[in-house]
């Protein structure tokens, strides 16, 4: 059996919506779906003490169900792509008594340079071009800015230290913890989409 795992930024009793759309379709080609969360909405994964939460009951469920330990997939869209990158990491740099044996991870859309995510936030209420942009950018720069100690141009370091790849980072620090893994990764391709409703076109 395979068995894909996702890190959800919503409550359990939400049902985790990422998880939930591929369940029956994954039953019936012989996967089994693990969820997890931290039950915080949003959890960036900022603090260990999330992940050590997230792990905590990944191995419970092991333990108590008798899972099997292999053909396991990471997988995420969006933030829980990132935090699926932060999870390998954090095991990869901690002595754990139990560690999932992984075969893969597939993110989508995840965040990797906070650094330029932080750009585009700013940009975003600069221009003020669309509603939605102009919360998220808002929201997310104020969340960084309060975890990470500043901003890139005041904190650069806290920032090339979260994000799993940062242009800015030119001794690329992070690969070394995942060159082990097969890694699919895909970006959303809707142009016309980012290009009128976004604005992504301008400056």
């Amino acid at each position: 059996m395979e068995s894909l795992f996702f890190f959800e930024d919503a409550k359990f009793d939400n049902k985790n919506k990422s998880a939930k759309q591929i369940y029956s379709q994954s039953n019936k080609s012989g996967y089994a779906v693990l969820s997890v969360s931290t039950e915080i909405p949003l959890d960036f994964f900022f603090s260990d003490t999330s992940i050590i939460d997230a792990h905590s009951t990944i191995e419970k469920a092991f333990k108590e169900n008798n899972l099997p330990n292999e053909n396991i997939f990471l997988m995420g869209v969006g933030l829980s792509g990132h935090c699926v990158l932060r999870y390998v990491e954090f095991v990869k740099k901690t002595n754990l008594s139990f560690i999932l044996n992984i075969s893969g991870l597939v993110v989508c859309d995840a965040p990797l340079d906070w650094v330029r995510q932080y750009n585009e936030g700013k940009r975003d209420r600069r221009i003020n071009f669309d509603e939605g942009a102009v919360w998220e950018g808002t929201f997310s720069n104020f969340i960084l800015e309060k975890n990470l100690g500043g901003t890139p141009v005041t904190n650069l370091e806290n920032y090339l230290e979260f994000s799993t790849y940062s242009y800015s980072d030119e001794t690329n620090r992070h690969i070394q913890y995942f060159k082990e893994y097969p890694v699919r990764a895909y970006m959303e391709v809707a142009i016309e989409y980012w290009l009128e409703k976004k604005t992504k076109n301008h400056n």
